[in-house]
């Protein structure tokens, strides 16, 4: 079965979900490069997902997201990072949600150099948080899973996750 690791943007889901996978011996799949892969089909030259959605909006964004879900089988043994979407009640596998604190998501937003596309330049602070709220209860309801990951290195991250699974027989 696939582990679906889910949370908001920064909460590590791409660093965490390659070094589960090699842990497990398992593919790892980021549905943001699926995204854009797609996209680059479509359109014939390269964008990154934050392009994406300045450019097409968020409607043909999250329609890429869907075609992008479609072919994964959640029997196979993947690793996937969910991007920072929510499931639109797509069974993908067992999903964990990686619960991280506003106040350090944010500190990582603040690192990159580029903002997320959806933040108004003006207040991103105050988007931000807003877009996180809106989230959060999605991420709750579609979740097998929580890891609070705050305090934990990624490879305590990787060894809880590994544990939810033994636990839950998953």
């Amino acid at each position: 079965m696939s582990i679906v690791l889910c949370g908001p943007p920064c909460s590590g889901k791409s660093t965490i979900g390659p070094l589960l996978a090699k842990h497990l011996g398992r593919p790892f799949v980021d549905t943001d490069t699926l995204i854009e892969t797609l996209n680059e089909k479509e359109v014939g030259c390269y964008q990154t997902c934050r392009e994406i959605y300045l450019e097409r909006g968020e409607a043909h964004f999250r329609d890429i997201e869907k075609q992008a879900l479609r072919p994964i089988d959640p029997d196979d043994p993947t690793v996937i990072a969910l991007g920072g979407g929510v499931l639109d009640g797509s069974h993908l596998g067992t999903v964990v949600y990686l619960r991280t604190s506003f106040e350090i998501l944010w500190d990582r937003v603040q690192k990159n150099p580029k903002l997320p596309s959806y933040l108004d330049p003006e207040n991103p602070k105050q988007g931000f948080s807003e877009h996180i709220a809106q989230r959060i209860e999605a991420y709750e309801a579609m979740a097998d899973f929580f890891v609070d990951t705050d305090t934990l290195s990624p490879e305590d991250i990787v060894s809880k996750i590994e544990e939810l699974m033994n636990d839950g027989s998953q």
